[in-house]
């Protein structure tokens, strides 16, 4: 028996294809809606290539720790790293990113849709997308569309 490959326990391989993994891992388990992934859309210049497919680290500059930094002041530069960097990070502190709907996995009252992510998403995320032009959800009955879904 021979078998070629490697194993990994919990390892990051590359900053790169991580990055380029979390708007679908967030999206995937519905903390991201639509709306996120139309603007991810918006920021991949091949419109024939599957979202899947783009490279949207090419926005961004990694730091030795992988942390992802804008590389200059276009609209996917200044929101990709909060919505496929910051975000998982702060989520870790606070929630198992690996058991993301166990609300008292990590005993914290701050997981993702309590009020405290509420918060974060209506005083950080929110604020730059809409400061970018990036649509928020479409609800009829309200009149900020980004606080509703």
């Amino acid at each position: 028996l021979n078998l070629v490959g490697m194993s990994v326990g919990n390892g990051e391989l590359s900053s790169k294809y991580l990055f380029n993994s979390i708007p679908f891992l967030l999206y995937n388990r519905a903390m991201y809606g639509v709306d996120t992934m139309e603007f991810l859309e918006s920021c991949c210049p091949n419109k024939s290539e599957p979202l899947q497919d783009c490279d949207l680290s090419k926005y961004v500059t990694f730091d030795s720790h992988g942390g992802a930094e804008p590389i200059d002041n276009t609209k996917c530069s200044q929101l990709l790293p909060e919505i496929a960097g910051y975000i998982i990070w702060e989520l870790a502190e606070i929630q198992d990113v690996y058991n993301m709907y166990e609300d008292c996995y990590m005993n914290r009252e701050y997981v993702f849709g309590s009020r405290f992510m509420q918060k974060y998403r209506r005083n950080r995320i929110l604020p730059k997308m809409k400061a970018q032009g990036v649509k928020g959800f479409v609800d009829q009955l309200v009149s900020d569309r980004f606080v509703t879904s």
